[in-house]
């Protein structure tokens, strides 16, 4: 059985977008709530998820512009999804475990992975008669790590600036940029929840004080003199 991927509503005044790009390709399998589009409005990009798991197939092309509302791809649920993939992932896992548990402590340069929830971060109602903002500063980019509540963007209205916070620890993923006026209940970024959190490094404090404890004395033998 096969299900429409339709268009989004995106907002009250907001009637056409334009498909900004194909994340997935007609006969990719896809699962669902994975991303398969980006489309772009006067105001923002935002993005489209499978409601479905199965083989994708578009109708639209990349540059169409195309009303709320409209068709534009189609997932054939029926579809198995390919068995190559997951039986060789396995294998390959289970053959060279050994030697990747022992070089694993040792990388902390090694990139942490996601766990496939995503997690959009939306304009929130900020007052009765506030029905736009504008994105006044990303405290985080594009590819940063974030703590769940931590400040991730400032925001200004007519009155006041406000800030949002990440709903979700992960990475964020920007969608907007600095300056632009948005509306309330916009999506700005999602943020890919991750199975751990990077690394910090914390041999270069240490070093330092060791410096200052050694120069100190050589500072005062002169004055003892």
């Amino acid at each position: 059985m096969a299900v429409d991927i339709k268009v989004p509503t995106v907002g009250e005044s907001i009637s056409e977008v334009t498909l900004l790009k194909w994340v997935k390709k007609t006969g990719d399998y896809v699962e669902r709530d994975e991303v398969i589009a980006e489309l772009e409005s006067e105001k923002a990009t935002f993005e489209v998820n499978a409601e479905k798991a199965g083989v994708l197939t578009t109708s639209v092309g990349e540059g169409d512009s195309i009303n709320i509302g409209d068709v534009i791809a189609s997932i054939d649920d029926t579809a198995a999804k390919p068995e190559g993939e997951s039986d060789s992932k396995p294998a390959e896992e289970n053959t060279e475990a050994p030697v990747e548990k022992e070089a694993e402590p040792a990388s902390n340069d090694e990139p942490i992975k996601t766990t496939g929830k995503e997690v959009p971060v939306k304009i929130p109602t900020v007052g009765e008669s506030i029905s736009e903002v504008t994105l006044l500063k990303w405290v985080k980019q594009s590819g940063d790590y974030v703590e769940r509540d931590e400040v991730i963007a400032e925001l200004e209205s007519e009155k006041a600036t406000f800030e949002v916070n990440a709903e979700l620890a992960g990475i964020v993923e920007t969608s907007v940029a600095e300056g632009d006026t948005l509306k309330i209940g916009d999506t700005i970024a999602i943020i890919k929840e991750t199975s751990g959190k990077p690394a910090k490094p914390k041999a270069e404090k240490p070093a330092a004080k060791a410096e200052e404890k050694v120069a100190a004395p050589r500072n005062q033998q002169p004055q003892a003199m």
